[in-house]
């Protein structure tokens, strides 16, 4: 893989949310970010700390549309490189794009790659309820070495006696000695029993769960009901002190919660033998934020960015039922994050996009939750660069991040593409 690498160090705008920025607050610095340049762009990206303070980028190569892993070790050098073993499809083709989706470190150091194998494009099958639509549902798991050396793969499709046609996972992770992979599906009920009327048909909108052991294997898989139309988005799942795993899904609702939004949020607490345990609708746009310590607070951040005069963002603590037992009003935020995190520090780490001069701009925000004072960090941005940032991982080293975006270079010949991954430091 060809690497480009240099060094940023971007200013820090300190903007006193009730307090003036006085004092030595705590700064967040960009300390280095590095540029991976395979000869095609990745999309779809993820990032995943490693248990040796490593990370593990994923994502799909735009052009082959093969699936991507590479892990890079601190300094951000690549180590290794993983390229899905699966078919091309014609470049506009409609289908579902090979991809990988994560990455978990199983108990022995081998890796679980997630992901799907070509899946009819969902679009396809929602117009169209179904009609016409014969291919097959199917989840990818990838098992690798330490080194990135494949050991084996395998598929896995929903266990139901219903038709699913599309079924997709879209993360995974470490959840106890095994790895959870999380995703949604499409249920159809034909039409008063009668498949000669495919175009009425019904369709039902489920979440995906899975849980493999410490091996990689599959213990079980299930289906959640919800009552989302469309699962638009999976927030990473968080897991709670007696080993039960909490994941939200985000998608449009039947009622509308704010002038011109319809989004809601499924939240739900599912126990490792795969009981549901709590399951809550919350209205709005609301992202689970990830935790740097096992004692911080179960919380979501609720965003609304309909216009400039809304100022209803709030962070929301709950207890383990999802009850919400406090909650902190934080006005305008500064960046639409796609990826909030507690850090260490008592702060509150916004990784996604923000606005300046405006002009959507990639960037990050830390809010200190005892001082209510904020650090914000602009990227700086290239005339075709992607105006946000992926996904965001915490490494092991306190106070040490790393996030992953698409961005462009015009020094590759023949292709501007290239994964921007940046470490920042806090301070």
């Amino acid at each position: 893989m060809k690497r480009f690498t240099h060094y940023l160090m971007l200013p820090i705008i300190c903007i006193g949310l009730v307090n003036d920025c006085l004092g030595d607050p705590m700064s967040v610095s960009i300390t280095k970010e590095v540029l991976l340049t395979p000869g095609e762009a990745l999309t779809s990206l993820g990032i995943t700390s490693t248990p040796d303070d490593q990370m593990i980028v994923t994502g799909t190569q735009v052009g082959t549309k093969m699936g991507i892993a590479s892990k890079l070790d601190r300094e951000g050098k690549v180590i290794w490189n993983y390229r899905s073993q699966q078919p091309k499809l014609a470049l506009m083709d409609l289908a579902h794009w090979p991809d990988i989706t994560g990455a978990s470190v199983l108990k022995n150091g081998d890796i679980l790659l997630c992901g799907n194998d070509t899946i009819t494009d969902i679009a396809s099958i929602e117009n169209n309820k179904g009609t016409g639509i014969s291919s097959k549902p199917v989840g990818k798991f990838i098992k690798l070495t330490a080194n990135g050396k494949l050991i084996e793969q395998f598929n896995v499709t929903p266990s139901s006696s219903f038709d699913i046609r599309l079924a997709d996972i879209r993360k995974c992770g470490r959840w106890g000695d095994g790895t959870y992979a999380i995703g949604s599906a499409l249920k159809i009920f034909p039409y008063a029993g009668d498949a000669s009327l495919p175009h009425k048909n019904k369709t039902e909108r489920l979440l995906w769960l899975i849980r493999t052991d410490a091996q990689g294997k599959v213990m079980w898989e299930k289906l959640i009901p919800t009552t989302l139309g469309s699962v638009d988005e999976l927030a990473t799942p968080q897991l709670l002190a007696g080993s039960d795993l909490v994941f939200s899904a985000i998608g449009n609702g039947s009622t509308f919660v704010d002038v011109g939004d319809n989004r809601w949020t499924d939240l739900l607490r599912v126990s490792p033998e795969g009981i549901v345990k709590s399951q809550r609708q919350i209205p709005g746009y609301n992202l689970l934020v990830r935790k740097t310590g096992v004692e911080q607070p179960l919380a979501i951040l609720h965003m609304s960015f309909l216009n400039q005069e809304h100022t209803n963002h709030k962070l929301l603590y709950l207890d383990e039922s999802f009850a919400t037992v406090k909650q902190r009003d934080l006005a305008t935020l500064l960046t639409a994050s796609n990826a909030p995190y507690f850090d260490q520090q008592n702060g509150l780490m916004l990784f996604g996009s923000g606005t300046k001069d405006g002009v959507t701009i990639p960037s990050f925000t830390r809010i200190d939750l005892a001082d209510d004072k904020t650090e914000i960090v602009s990227l700086p941005m290239g005339r075709d660069d992607h105006y946000d940032i992926s996904d965001a991982a915490a490494l092991l080293s306190p106070g040490n991040f790393a996030f992953v975006r698409e961005r462009t270079n015009s020094s590759i010949p023949g292709n501007h593409f290239a994964t921007g991954v940046t470490l920042i430091n806090l301070r």
